[in-house]
């Protein structure tokens, strides 16, 4: 792939840049469809291209490394691979837990939530002190009674956790940059989920 001529180089980076680019639209648009609603509020989930996303990583690289355990001769080159492809398919394992298990319930009386590694609550508007942003790892937190809880942009729903926490909770959000995200998110734009 790399060390050939310098435009073979340029292709293969612009053809990864446009696929990432394909992607990252295709899950940004995907978590615009219709949220549930639940008797107590709105359900927050993953998007099914989030789940696409991670069974793809998961069996695309267990086939490479099943593939590997036939394209080598060597018992040792084989094992190599295999352990090598197996470790990058566990890259696609927490996305799948994610989108099974992960939820947010968003309603008048606060949040209810789950987390991939099983932690769950329940917490108050009243509690919620603070409202940030994380540019760099793309999520709401919302620090109440000690917890943080994290909200992806990749999340369904976002307009309408953007519109609970204007309502129920607007002294929360201290920073006008915040501010701004939350009103065009409440708006119908969330936050982009590409860099």
């Amino acid at each position: 792939m790399f060390g050939g001529p310098w435009w073979q180089d340029l292709v293969w980076g612009v053809a990864w840049l446009a696929t990432m680019t394909l992607v990252m639209g295709w899950l940004a648009k995907s978590r615009l469809r219709p949220v549930t609603c639940t008797e107590d509020g709105v359900l927050l989930r993953y998007p099914r291209s989030y789940l696409g996303i991670g069974l793809v990583c998961t069996f695309l690289f267990l086939g490479f490394a099943v593939f590997s355990l036939y394209a080598f001769s060597s018992d040792s080159e084989k094992l190599k691979y295999a352990l090598f492809f197996v470790a990058f398919s566990m890259l696609g394992w927490p996305i799948v837990a994610g989108y099974f298990i992960e939820s947010h319930e968003v309603g008048p009386e606060g949040v209810r939530y789950r987390t991939s590694f099983g932690r769950q609550g329940f917490f108050a508007w009243s509690q919620v002190n603070r409202v940030d942003y994380s540019y760099g790892m793309k999520w709401f937190r919302l620090h109440a009674g000690g917890k943080i809880v994290r909200f992806s942009a990749l999340l369904v729903g976002l307009p309408e956790l953007a519109r609970a926490i204007e309502q129920y909770a607007p002294d929360a959000v201290r920073d006008t940059q915040v501010r701004e995200l939350l009103a065009t998110t409440a708006g119908g734009s969330p936050p982009s989920p590409w860099p």
